[in-house]
């Protein structure tokens, strides 16, 4: 396994214009979503933790990005490699800073965290954006990865 940290150098995981993997992401109060219920919509993900000072301004762009663009055919998630002791501290944090526009996710494992080790995510923040037919179509470590994203998804109409 490959160690990860916050953003130091561009590393990418080569997904670009394959299938995104079948994978699920552990939401906040414990329940399941899987890549493969997201089928006809586009989607946004996120790996952040809140202990990663690159992944701040990234969430909150990605939160007020959300705010105009999610719809029923677009969806934000937003998945915290925070250790389990740190869920208080992210329960805060997102109240807080009022990042309501985003789905979240939360599954305690940090590092470890499936839907992470499944997309081969090593910096933080690291994007993802999965078109409708559930092909990863961009990829990287800002919030213009999830504009480009959608923009191209919105030219294929």
């Amino acid at each position: 396994m490959a160690l990860s940290g916050c953003f130091s150098s561009p590393h990418l995981s080569g997904l670009i214009g394959q299938e995104a993997p079948l994978v699920r992401f552990t939401a906040m109060d414990g329940t399941y979503r899987s890549t493969n219920e997201f089928k006809g919509k586009t989607v946004v993900v996120v790996f952040w933790a809140e202990w990663c000072m690159f992944s701040k301004p990234v969430i909150e762009e990605l939160n007020e990005l959300a705010s105009q663009k999610r719809s029923d055919q677009t969806i934000f998630l937003a998945v915290s490699i925070d250790p389990a002791t740190s869920f208080p501290r992210l329960q805060r944090r997102i109240q807080e800073e009022h990042l309501y526009n985003l789905e979240h996710a939360f599954s305690g494992n940090a590092l470890l965290d499936e839907a992470y080790q499944t997309l081969k995510a090593q910096e933080l923040p690291h994007l993802y954006v999965i078109d409708p037919k559930g092909r990863i179509i961009a990829e990287g470590h800002d919030a213009d990865v999830a504009l480009n994203g959608l923009e191209e998804v919105g030219k294929k109409g």
